[in-house]
């Protein structure tokens, strides 16, 4: 094929083929990217209309955490002040410390959900375990609810180590947890608000990727097969006279 008065496009063999493997890989992942951005518009869209909902009471067993995750609750009830967690290896403001969480009977129910009252400092030494105060006498709680804390890595077989309380922990199992304190948890955990007394450091962050981040990275993929089409062409593009020898 002739190009202009001076150069001629005449596609070899190894270009081409590199191109025909390369180009449907990158467009593929740039229209994954805009898929994977639509599903996340319908997630977010899906969370905000749950927060919008009347707050659950949970005086009813819940499925499990995905069908209730981020509603906003109002509960009332009483705390099992002898059965704390600790959830460890948390920071603020770069201190070390746990997040607290309380079991909390439910009112006109049998069943117990966990609280996370917030953040609270380690003590002096990684010995030394924290005995945070909790409410004796009947609260009302606020908050939203997420699924419990899981393990990104799991050394043995159970969640916590000893049997003493408060159980320092690295992640929930509900499920353990439940037979362990002989009453059914809900599958979730409420993050308390801030506003509520009776609690320590609530500064609740959502880990949400927006769906700009993935329209950002298919526009690299399309610019990059964009990049290979004109890099195809320019490679096999000779001069005239060169073509004609």
């Amino acid at each position: 094929m002739r190009v202009g008065g001076s150069r001629v496009f005449r596609p070899r063999a190894v270009p081409t083929l590199v191109t025909l493997a390369l180009l449907p890989v990158l467009v593929s992942l740039g229209f994954w990217q805009l898929q994977r951005a639509d599903e996340k518009r319908a997630i977010q869209a899906g969370l905000e209309l749950r927060a919008q909902q009347p707050p659950l009471r949970l005086v009813q067993p819940l499925g499990g955490a995905a069908e209730a995750e981020q509603y906003r609750a109002l509960l009332i009830g009483r705390y099992d002040t002898a059965h704390q967690l600790l959830l460890d290896n948390r920071t603020h403001q770069g201190k070390a410390g746990y997040e607290v969480l309380t079991p909390l009977h439910v009112s006109g129910s049998e069943l117990a959900v966990l609280v996370n009252r917030g953040w609270i400092p380690q003590g002096r030494s990684r010995a030394e375990v924290p005995l945070p105060a909790a409410p004796r006498s009947e609260v009302m709680v606020h908050g939203v609810l997420k699924a419990p804390p899981t393990a990104a890595l799991k050394l043995g077989e159970g969640y916590r180590d000893g049997t003493g309380w408060p159980a320092v922990v690295q992640w929930v199992d509900v499920a353990a947890l439940a037979v362990e304190l002989g009453y059914p948890l809900q599958p979730v955990v409420v993050l308390q608000d801030p506003s509520d007394p009776g609690g320590f450091v609530r500064e609740w962050k959502w880990v949400v990727s927006p769906p700009e981040k993935n329209l950002s990275y298919a526009v690299q993929w399309f610019a990059l097969a964009a990049a290979l089409l004109i890099i195809f062409v320019v490679v096999n593009l000779r001069r005239k006279d060169t073509d004609e020898r």
